[in-house]
């Protein structure tokens, strides 16, 4: 946030209150409307894995290869990881 805004101190604070206010009330928000249908799952947990392929896409990724240290290495690990999740679908859960 100090990045994003480095001028302003209050909009900083005020929006990392209204952070940890909204964030145990999603939690409450989430565990009332939770009735334990497989749908609801499905849906929670399709919002969540997508919150952390934008973050990661969009910030964290370029952040990451637009430092121009080890940067081979960052690749190889980074398609390692990409082979470990998407071998996570030949798992067979039963």
């Amino acid at each position: 946030m100090t990045k994003a805004f480095p001028d302003r101190n209050k909009l900083v604070i005020s929006l990392m209150a209204m952070f940890g206010i909204f964030t145990p009330l999603g939690i409450c928000i989430g565990w009332s409307i939770d009735d334990g249908s497989d749908l609801t799952e499905l849906i929670f947990n399709c919002l969540a894995g997508g919150t952390f392929l934008y973050i990661a896409c969009s910030e964290v990724i370029i952040e990451e290869f637009s430092l121009p240290n080890l940067k081979v290495v960052k690749l190889i690990v980074f398609i390692v990881g990409i082979a470990l999740i998407a071998s996570l679908k030949f798992i067979d859960p039963g």
